[in-house]
């Protein structure tokens, strides 16, 4: 579809026309090669300004009334008038206006296609200025001549490809505007004149003569005859001739009509789209793509021999290129696929969209019992009034994708489990260190020494405590924060005033999942702050009142532990201090990249404030 597009957009841009894009301002958004011959100014000097530097100041007015007539409705229309090229020289041009809409039918900009009919507009002043010459001149010519020009002149004059009557000696009669412009004569130099010498011999054309004077009078009519010639002013042009033979009895004489259809660039794109289309094949060989067609009114898949290939069969085989889609279900779409892939394909079929894509993986078995997996990209070519809907379906075998998407599947579960094993491990080897430090405790009679190691086993739980969630998470690298604090919270406060109902302890946190890189030194930061509170803010007999918060804020994350004790003592410096807890508390702090805050103001408040780890 890209090449096709490329394919359109280089034959716009070799237009001899002037093709011109402008938003609803006026501003020029596109320019072709055709605008720089006519206009005489680049793309690069017009792309960015207003369309109206090619008007003259007498007619800028006139860009502005016609873009406002786009904008309040107007189609497509045509007009003449006259527009300055970069030298300064004025030209007349004929000038075809259109809007352009996105796919939401909103108009957004305004396409122009200009012709500099300069030449044509001379040569229509040349006529006025020497219609008296002419007039005796054609006084001379057959009075019915003239009345037979006049008879088809209503005719041709409507007809948008170059058209020309002769008389049986290939007089030139009459002609209309799309022949001089396309093959660039001038009518004084055409009407009266034999075909053959037009434009000094250039249409001295074998083929049409042979198809003038031998074919035509016996058949009286030929149509479709493609005749290549190489003009040495407009280059090798391919044209379409259809002539008919009429007998005119008040002439006494066969007169000629002829049709030329100019379809030089026709033929250009339709090579072009054959070299496309053996791209193509060439492009789904080498990507090893193979691709069916779906004609919806008869319900019939059309394969083409990659897929037979996939399939393990071939068309001498099935018979034909072609199957019911009911068959080629039947035969070869697993079972418990078919309605996974009907329901693709109505998806396809309701959408909105002219030109609609969409992918389905499944399973298929091939002629030889062999299951393999397939990916279908299902494009939808929506019906209109001259085609009833398409189903197009390019396809790709990717077996040894799932093979190998399966076996990263079990190597993953297999990591994940020898994870969680790892964790849950590491969690019962710091129970146990914990446990020793309990015993151990047992034996030590010096109550400091002995809080020391109360402190290291609540350390070695908190961090344990990490691991049991890591162990019990479906996510490895993420555990429940909130959660996690209200369990330590709790159980510190079990392990210190538990049994006194003396402090009343108030956990206000949110499920929020942190990283396991910033959950455990943050961890153990929890553990040191609840733990200081419960052991230092209350005295023994002293009631009070601990609050854990955990929330987020803007960007960031803020753990807060506050109570209203007895306070921090302002002769300790908490960030340069020799307590254990709180050296440890601000290492962690700047390990996670966070902040500690203190304020004294009532009791205690230790604020932590850090963003999630990104690792």
């Amino acid at each position: 579809m890209d090449e096709k597009i490329q394919l359109l957009a280089n034959v716009v841009e070799s237009s001899d026309d002037a093709i011109i894009s402008k938003s609803l301002d006026g501003c020029i958004t596109f320019w072709n090669k055709g605008a720089d011959l006519i206009y005489g100014y680049s793309a690069e000097e017009v792309i960015g300004k207003n369309i109206s530097i090619l008007a003259p100041p007498q007619l800028k007015d006139e860009v502005k009334e016609l873009i406002e007539k786009i904008k309040d409705g107007e189609k497509v229309f045509h007009y003449e008038t006259v527009r300055i090229r970069k030298d300064t020289k004025q030209i007349n041009v004929s000038i075809t206006l259109s809007p352009i809409l996105d796919n939401s039918k909103n108009l957004f900009g305004i396409s122009t296609i200009a012709r500099d009919i300069t030449l044509r507009k001379n040569y229509e002043k040349n006529l006025e200025t020497d219609v008296k010459k002419r007039t005796a001149e054609l006084e001379r010519l057959n009075l019915k001549i003239q009345e037979a020009r006049e008879y088809v002149d209503n005719i041709i004059d409507t007809l948008i490809e170059p058209f020309l009557v002769l008389d049986n000696k290939m007089i030139i009669i009459s002609s209309n505007n799309a022949f001089y412009e396309t093959f660039e004569v001038r009518p004084e130099d055409t009407v009266g004149k034999e075909l053959y010498q037009l434009g000094d011999g250039q249409w001295e054309i074998p083929a049409l003569r042979e198809l003038l004077e031998d074919i035509l009078p016996q058949e009286n009519r030929f149509q479709g005859y493609e005749v290549v010639h190489e003009f040495p002013q407009i280059g090798r042009k391919t044209m379409l001739l259809n002539a008919r033979q009429v007998y005119r009895e008040d002439l006494g004489t066969n007169l000629i009509l002829l049709g030329i259809e100019d379809i030089t660039e026709r033929k250009k794109i339709e090579e072009a789209l054959k070299l496309n289309q053996i791209r193509l094949a060439n492009t789904m060989d080498l990507a090893h793509l193979a691709n069916w067609e779906l004609d919806l009114s008869t319900n019939m898949v059309i394969f083409n021999d990659r897929f037979y290939s996939m399939l393990g069969t071939t068309a001498e085989n099935e018979g034909s290129y072609q199957m019911s889609a009911e068959d080629y279900a039947r035969k070869y779409v697993h079972p418990e696929d078919t309605q996974f892939v009907a329901d693709g394909i109505k998806e396809s079929l309701n959408a909105i969209e002219s030109v609609f894509g969409t992918e389905v993986e499944h399973r298929i078995i091939r002629k030889d019992g062999k299951i393999r997996y397939i990916n279908v990209h299902i494009r939808v070519i929506q019906p209109n009034k001259n085609q009833s809907a398409y189903v197009y379906g390019s396809v790709q075998d990717i077996t040894n994708r799932k093979i190998t998407e399966e076996k990263l599947k079990e190597s993953i579960k297999e990591k994940e489990m020898l994870l969680k094993e790892i964790h849950h491990r590491v969690k019962n080897n710091l129970m146990i260190i914990s446990s020793l430090l309990n015993l151990q405790s047992r034996y030590i009679k010096d109550e400091a020494s002995k809080d020391i190691f109360k402190e290291s086993q609540n350390r070695a739980r908190s961090m344990a405590l990490i691991h049991e969630r890591l162990y019990q998470a479906t996510d490895l690298k993420r555990i429940d924060f909130g959660d996690y604090i209200r369990t330590l919270s709790n159980e510190l406060f079990r392990i210190y005033a538990g049994g006194f109902g003396l402090i009343e302890l108030k956990i206000n946190v949110e499920d929020i999942f942190l990283d396991i890189n910033t959950a455990i030194p943050l961890g153990l930061i929890v553990n040191e702050l609840i733990t200081n509170s419960l052991t230092h803010a209350f005295p023994e007999g002293k009631r009070g009142k601990i609050n854990v918060n955990f929330h987020p804020k803007d960007d960031h994350y803020e753990f807060t532990v506050n109570d209203n004790g007895i306070g921090f003592p302002k002769d300790i410096d908490f960030q340069n201090t020799d307590s254990l807890g709180l050296q440890i508390i601000n290492s962690l702090t700047d390990q996670i990249d966070g902040k500690i805050k203190l304020d004294r103001t009532t009791g205690t408040e230790f604020k932590i404030l850090f963003k999630d780890s990104e690792i």
